[in-house]
């Protein structure tokens, strides 16, 4: 008498998979971490305050959204997630901190992708490619691009990490126009592009 026994199949995901999502999970968190060093190097303190701007907010976002809902999302997109900020034990004060918003986040988030298949692909083919530094010279521009701090000599608010280190050297008289920040977040997405090319005419 033959019995038939259902099986179950189970395939693992390809190498190539993993070993992607590992770097790029790997370069996502690198993000965060060498910021956080360069921010704690150039203006002194460890972080030793999170603060969670978005959640204090929730209620002005509920109280638009039934008149704006483009507004509400608009509001929500410019308000950060998280904040790491290095506060004085003895006046309270935020010394520096170092804003984390939505739209932050995705850029690292494509970033850390791209960035993660580039390395990838060189790992696996087990020789150097130009594309390679073309993508990461350009990830590196792209985060900078997007990347916002405060710090209290300076700024009250969140401002781009490129005029808060041009006021931090003694440029504060000159005009910074947010055309300075495009032009990074054009040269990354650029370079990050042709480095992608690279990779795939490899």
């Amino acid at each position: 008498m033959d019995e038939t026994l259902d099986k179950t199949v189970v395939i693992p995901p390809p190498k190539r998979t993993r070993s992607w999502l590992l770097i790029s999970g790997l370069l996502f968190i690198s993000f965060f971490v060498v910021g956080l060093l360069l921010v704690t190097l150039l203006n002194g303190g460890w972080p030793n305050h999170l603060l969670n701007p978005i959640g204090a907010d929730i209620g002005m976002f509920r109280l638009i959204w039934p008149e704006q809902h483009w507004g509400a999302i608009e509001f929500l997109a410019t308000k950060s997630v998280f904040v790491f900020a290095h506060q004085d034990p003895r006046s309270g004060l935020n010394l520096w901190n170092l804003h984390y918003d939505s739209i932050t986040l995705s850029i690292y988030l494509v970033a850390a992708l791209l960035g993660g298949w580039l390395i990838s692909r060189t790992l696996q083919r087990g020789r150097h490619s130009a594309g390679l530094l073309r993508g990461l010279l350009g990830i590196t521009l792209l985060v900078i691009a997007f990347t916002y701090m405060s710090a209290i000599e300076h700024c009250s608010g969140p401002t781009w990490v490129g005029f808060v280190g041009l006021y931090g050297l003694g440029f504060s008289g000159f005009d910074f126009y947010p055309y300075y920040q495009v032009v990074f977040a054009l040269a990354g997405l650029g370079l990050l592009l042709w480095g992608l090319l690279k990779q795939r005419q490899a």
